[in-house]
């Protein structure tokens, strides 16, 4: 039986391929995971947030193609965005609670990254 690393949400992200993009992610493991990484947004508009973190899941996933989350978690976030000239759908829902992002590329792989509000200091939550 192997071991997948565990990733501690609170802990301050180290990864930082795109400057002032937060962002932890596991290692490439087996679609198993529940949690593949931790973002920590420096906002709560997600249209400010997305093009960044696109960027770097799409090294991941190919092309970022949908990005579900909680409506309650963001104060904005568009309908639809470009990235690169290519749409990436956002879709928010009201019955999504659980502060987390699902991230899927164009071969339905998918991501899902704990969402750590933006006011909460690196590795310190409330």
């Amino acid at each position: 039986m192997t071991s997948v690393p565990h990733i501690n949400p609170l802990a301050a992200p180290v990864d930082h391929s795109v400057p002032g993009l937060r962002l932890r992610l596991k290692p490439k493991a087996a679609a198993t995971c529940l949690v593949n990484g931790g973002w920590w947004p420096r906002t709560r508009g997600l249209s400010i947030e997305l093009e960044a973190l696109v960027h770097v899941l799409d090294v991941r996933l190919g092309n970022v193609t949908r990005v579900a989350f909680a409506l309650d978690d963001w104060e904005t976030a568009p309908r639809r965005t470009t990235v690169d000239g290519r749409v990436v759908r956002p879709g928010g829902f009201h019955s999504r609670s659980d502060h987390a992002l699902h991230v899927s590329g164009a071969d339905r792989q998918r991501l899902v990254h704990d969402d750590i509000k933006a006011d909460t200091v690196q590795g310190h939550t409330s």
